[in-house]
């Protein structure tokens, strides 16, 4: 039974109102001149295409086009788990599995 939602563990990163437990994470990886970018965001099941859009605008905005935000299925964690400190979103990746990649254009 999953312990969504909860504030207890770690919650959506895409929605701050949102208290279920994050299962994907967008990564963006990119270059802005020889200088490298990487921002993660975890969230939930009906956010995470936000937080890829989040992402993508933020890059675009900043004329980034070198990198790509690519999509992954996390481990959610554990029931109980505490939570952790709040942190930006240039926090270590989470593992997972890479379902889709999506290029950064100019």
């Amino acid at each position: 039974m999953p312990c969504s939602p909860t504030r207890s563990t770690r919650a959506c990163q895409a929605d701050r109102e949102c208290t279920y437990t994050p299962r994907f994470q967008a990564r963006l990886e990119a270059a802005n001149g020889a200088r490298p970018v990487r921002l993660n965001v975890r969230a939930c099941a009906h956010h995470f295409g936000d937080a890829a859009q989040a992402l993508t605008d933020w890059a675009r905005a900043r004329h980034i086009t070198d990198g790509c935000v690519t999509i992954l299925v996390i481990d959610p964690p554990p029931c109980g788990a505490l939570p952790e400190p709040p942190s930006d979103r240039r926090q270590a990746p989470a593992p997972g599995i890479a379902f889709t990649t999506i290029p950064l254009a100019g």
